[in-house]
């Protein structure tokens, strides 16, 4: 092979390692808004197995549920509820999810007075529902 050739050779292969690494990296890069506040709409499932309990409560008298979450209302007079969230639209959700709502499995819900009465409404206990909302990393959901 020539010097010409060998030069030629190199460069490609170098220049195919540096493609396939900013490829890398740019898919593991986070994805959303300026800031990283807002990582964009968050969507889960899941069934409110309780209108206005706690957490405690619903884990004192069904251990055996997990993955429990208390929705409270921002507005207090409106109440809470303890939600099942069964799966995410997106499995980097559901890492982000935990990260920020943490071990108290607790948040607030921003959400009309409607829409949170419709949550708490007797038909849809234990109806599996879709939640879609932006995830703030002050466990706010709020209303999309």
């Amino acid at each position: 092979m020539t010097n010409k050739g060998k030069i030629f050779g190199t460069l490609l292969v170098t220049g195919a390692i540096l493609m396939s690494f900013t490829g890398r990296v740019e898919s593991q890069a986070p994805r959303g808004s300026f800031g990283g506040e807002l990582r964009g709409i968050m969507q889960f499932t899941g069934q409110v197995v309780c209108a206005g309990c706690s957490l405690q409560e619903v884990q004192k008298t069904q251990p055996q549920l997990t993955n429990l979450y208390q929705l409270s209302h921002v507005n207090p007079e409106q109440g809470q509820v303890v939600m099942w969230v069964e799966t995410f639209s997106d499995p980097h959700e559901r890492m982000r999810w935990e990260s920020i709502v943490g071990p108290s499995h607790q948040l607030q819900i921003r959400v009309t007075d409607q829409v949170f009465q419709e949550l708490t409404a007797e038909e849809n206990l234990f109806r599996k529902l879709t939640v879609t909302g932006l995830l703030r990393s002050t466990r706010v959901l709020s209303q999309s």
